[in-house]
């Protein structure tokens, strides 16, 4: 049996007392009629109606998103995962609330409005029951995704007013001194969101203000998917998801590049994208972002067999500066909407870390990221014929969700 789907968001106003040293109060708007344990997820305005992101919107989005983060992982050697989700979360959280940043240029038409559409389409649950004899296995597919801002110091102080009414647009913010900020974002998406990755630490050694994107996705299959003992990578037994057989092929979406072969796998909620260079191709003689792009734009119905792998990709604190430094026209940032009108905003861009963990298994996928990005006072930062598709050499994954990219993974060795 399927329940309505429904959709959550976790956005939580965090204060601090006034001084050097911060102490957290938490609350959360409309909380007292939810149920025990749930005090901090509340249903949204919109939570029956916004389930998806629009085509239009993912279009224009995706695209910036993943030219940054395919360039960044293209530099790379191994295994490797970044999450276009929560880096374009934490950048539309940094252009929601500044002043003269280039929106057209990350793939944003209005900061607070997409801003919006992406927390409401990654911000819900679906519940499955499912009865076998007397016992009922409950199976969750679930997407949340949370924007932050973190002033550090007493000098960039958040306007209490500008505060209030972000919150009501889903925008948490937090106050901190030096001697603890690591600790409270830390307690923050950790203990209040229940993530298990770390919280990338920009080790920070002057007051500022950061602007974090943290997003989860959990998508597991009633039952589980398909397993089996296949070859991969110098003859090494591996656990594999099968699809199709000669006689009963599957159907999935498929690109034929130059030198690669792009498919399209369903999970369930999600799908799994699978860039496989052709038999003697390095890995890195292929453009991801192009090959995706390709597929995206040529890609037609195939009959397809074969097996992907399950693989585990976890990467921490990487720095990803340049994703946005080489599209600022300037690196200074105002943060006019959260920051007092008295307040000299000489915010200068220092870094960008993002934090990521993504699995498929035999159940389907999961995932996490967080990416931080740091402002700092004066410092720079059809039909055919059945294709076999034995995922049997190094490859990207690419997760998506209604046509964008959650994660991006290069797996060279499981």
């Amino acid at each position: 049996m399927k329940c309505p789907p429904f959709i959550v968001l976790m956005a939580i106003c965090l204060a601090s007392c006034a001084g050097p040293s911060s102490v957290l109060s938490i609350s959360s708007p409309g909380s007292s009629s939810l149920p025990e344990g749930a005090k901090y997820v509340y249903k949204l305005p919109e939570a029956d109606n916004v389930q998806r992101l629009s085509p239009d919107r993912a279009t224009s989005l995706r695209g910036p998103a993943m030219a940054d983060l395919t360039a960044e992982m293209e530099k790379t050697d191994g295994n490797f995962v970044l999450s276009p989700a929560s880096y374009l979360l934490s950048v539309a959280g940094l252009a929601s609330v500044s002043r003269d940043f280039p929106l057209a240029s990350f793939g944003l038409s209005d900061a607070m409005t997409d801003l919006k559409a992406l927390l409401e389409a990654w911000n819900f649950e679906y519940r499955y029951m499912q009865d076998y004899g007397h016992e009922k296995d409950e199976k969750y597919c679930s997407f949340e995704a949370v924007v932050a801002h973190q002033s550090v110091g007493p000098t960039y102080r958040f306007d209490p007013t500008k505060r209030e009414a972000l919150v009501q647009d889903y925008v948490t913010t937090l106050e901190s001194s030096l001697a603890d900020y690591h600790k409270d974002a830390t307690s923050f998406f950790h203990d209040v969101l229940d993530f298990t990755i770390p919280v990338p630490d920009p080790q920070l050694f002057r007051d500022s203000v950061l602007t974090y994107g943290g997003f989860k996705v959990k998508d597991f299959v009633p039952g589980g998917l398909a397993t089996s003992k296949n070859a991969l990578f110098n003859s090494k037994a591996v656990s594999a998801h099968t699809f199709g057989s000669v006689y009963y092929p599957e159907y999935l979406s498929y690109y034929q590049g130059e030198n690669y072969q792009v498919f399209r796998l369903p999970i369930n909620y999600t799908s799994m994208v699978i860039v496989l260079p052709a038999v003697g191709t390095d890995l890195n003689d292929i453009s991801l972002y192009e090959a995706y792009s390709s597929f995206l734009q040529h890609g037609e119905t195939a009959a397809t067999m074969g097996y992907v792998p399950y693989f585990h990709n976890r990467t921490e604190s990487q720095d990803i500066t340049a994703c946005i430094a080489n599209k600022l026209k300037q690196k200074v940032i105002f943060y006019d909407a959260l920051l007092p009108d008295t307040t000299f905003n000489d915010l200068l861009l220092d870094k960008v870390l993002q934090s990521s963990d993504f699995e498929f298994n035999e159940y389907g996928i999961s995932g996490e990221s967080i990416t931080v990005v740091v402002a700092a006072g004066a410092s720079e930062p059809k039909e055919h014929e059945v294709i076999t598709l034995n995922v049997d050499r190094p490859f990207y994954a690419i997760s998506e969700k209604d046509g964008f990219p959650l994660f991006i993974n290069r797996v060279v060795s499981l």
